[in-house]
């Protein structure tokens, strides 16, 4: 019986997982659209010649 609870939980964790990374990304280290587009927008900043 014991065993069911925890494969429950384990499924319920999973799912719940899944939901985040699916419409919270950013709440999980997934890259969303919004980083992505910020990350661009800095790419396009930084000019080219700079030495590091």
């Amino acid at each position: 019986m014991v065993i069911f609870a925890i494969i429950f939980l384990f499924v319920l964790m999973t799912l719940g997982f899944i939901f985040l990374a699916f419409f919270f990304p950013e709440w999980v280290g997934i890259q969303g659209k919004k980083a992505r587009e910020i990350e661009l927008r800095h790419k396009e900043e930084t000019p080219k010649n700079q030495s590091p």
